[in-house]
């Protein structure tokens, strides 16, 4: 497997309108395995593996800014404490210096998250620095992606083999969504657990557009209201304050260039 060094990249939003054409394209391709892309998968999960194993590990020892969360993810009166991460998720952090997270969700997820200075080097690629189909799910580029977000983006792949956010669609419908496990999301200042509350649908390029990634970014309330008008289902208003998980990846449900993203409220301990 031929892996590539991996160069500084100026922060970018491969979703926004400038970049739309690549995105589509990229997305487009994704959905299907590319030539060779079988071997890749097996070193995607051999990779994946690796990882996962670490999480069996007993917790770290909880250091002060683990047992509490900063005040902008807190409910009001409510000074939460997050069972610490495993030891081997800090060693693959500290190996993997992209890492920010492992998402379990039952069987439809069990991913590591990762972050870089772009939104576009994880769309072909693994934390090791390899060439893959699949990329890496991956936090916004902007996002503090530790658990504290207001709302946090977190995108990947639809792929018809399951990997990335290649299961991810079937939570499109309210029935599913009432079945849905808790999803435990691991980061290096503890663990976190989320509830599936809402999924909506974004035709990403038509005129009427709703970039909601910089929504997220910039405003919880206000991207929960137009999340709410697009909304498929919507299970539940979530708590004032608490943090926001937006899921999302490709769909063809509604036209070649559709958004599926899933909304999960943190329930705090």
């Amino acid at each position: 497997m031929k892996t590539k060094k991996r160069r500084p990249a100026a922060r970018g939003r491969w979703y926004g309108r400038a970049a739309f054409g690549a995105a589509v394209a990229a997305c487009t391709v994704f959905l299907a395995l590319a030539a060779g892309g079988a071997a890749s998968l097996w070193h995607d999960r051999a990779l994946n593996r690796s990882i996962a194993g670490g999480l069996q590990s007993p917790p770290a020892a909880a250091s002060a800014a683990q047992q509490t969360a900063p005040a902008g993810s807190l409910l009001a009166g409510s000074v939460p404490a997050y069972p610490a991460a495993p030891e081997g998720f800090l060693r693959a952090a500290q190996q993997y210096p992209d890492l920010r997270a492992w998402l379990s969700w039952g069987e439809t997820l069990d991913t590591p998250a990762a972050q870089a200075q772009d939104n576009s080097w994880y769309l072909t690629h693994t934390l090791d620095g390899a060439e893959s189909p699949a990329g890496t799910p991956f936090f916004d580029a902007l996002a503090a992606a530790d658990g504290t977000d207001p709302v946090a983006v977190v995108f990947g792949h639809n792929m018809k083999s399951g990997e990335a956010f290649g299961r991810l669609k079937q939570y499109a419908t309210q029935q599913a969504a009432q079945e849905a496990p808790v999803l435990t999301a691991v980061f290096a200042g503890g663990v976190h657990e989320y509830t599936l509350f809402a999924a909506f649908i974004e035709d990403v390029g038509q005129a009427e557009y709703w970039p909601y990634p910089d929504t997220a970014l910039q405003d919880r309330d206000e991207f929960l209201r137009l999340a709410a008008q697009r909304a498929l289902y919507w299970l539940a208003d979530p708590p004032e304050h608490a943090p926001i998980l937006a899921l999302s990846t490709c769909t063809k449900s509604t036209g070649a260039n559709s958004r599926l993203v899933l909304l999960l409220c943190e329930t705090l301990p």
